[in-house]
């Protein structure tokens, strides 16, 4: 497990303190809030002839490569974690840190955290065996594990949840999808 923890957990105060100019600058000027994340993969580091791996820039400002395969249910090996366990793990990361900022902001220490996806699809609808069989997810399920100081009662917990929920822009995604566009180009 990567050690990603400060050895000093954040004060409450700091991430108002960060987020303060942040929405002061916001304020004056809403374009400023506007956010743009990017991956992108290229068969610079895995060739375009290679039919089970690929490999994807995380980041615009980054240098750090995610390698995915495909998964044993479409033909692949397994070696790697699979786009749709990417897509679960972005969206374990996105509560789960929506839950520490918010449960900082609310001034709610917390002892214990953990938040688990699960996505289930048919893979015959990918592999376009039965055209009734959707080329999608059937279902996601979300367990959230949470404690924190005894001082915390229930409903503190609860309404926790419900705002990090709600500012969590992975999941808000997933309830209002967007239009996505795809664009074709060949060269």
């Amino acid at each position: 497990m990567p050690d990603v923890a400060r050895s000093n957990s954040i004060e409450n105060k700091s991430v108002r303190w960060r987020q303060a100019p942040l929405r002061e600058a916001y304020l004056r000027d809403p374009s400023f809030a506007l956010i743009t994340y990017q991956a992108q993969s290229s068969s610079a580091c895995v060739p375009a002839t290679e039919p089970l791996t690929t490999a994807v820039l995380c980041g615009q400002h980054s240098s750090h490569y995610i390698a995915a395969s495909v998964h044993r249910a479409f033909g692949g090996e397994c070696n790697l974690p699979s786009p749709e366990e990417l897509f679960a793990t972005s969206i374990a990361a996105g509560l789960d840190t929506a839950i520490r900022m918010t449960a900082s902001a609310m001034s709610i220490e917390l002892t214990w955290l953990n938040v688990k996806v699960e996505i289930q699809v048919d893979a015959r609808g990918a592999l376009q065996m039965e055209p009734g069989v959707p080329v999608a997810f059937q279902s996601i399920d979300i367990d959230v594990l949470v404690s924190a100081a005894t001082k915390t009662q229930r409903d503190q917990l609860a309404l926790l949840i419900r705002k990090a929920e709600h500012c969590c822009a992975i999941l808000q995604t997933l309830c209002s999808p967007p239009q996505v566009v795809i664009t074709r180009i060949k060269t």
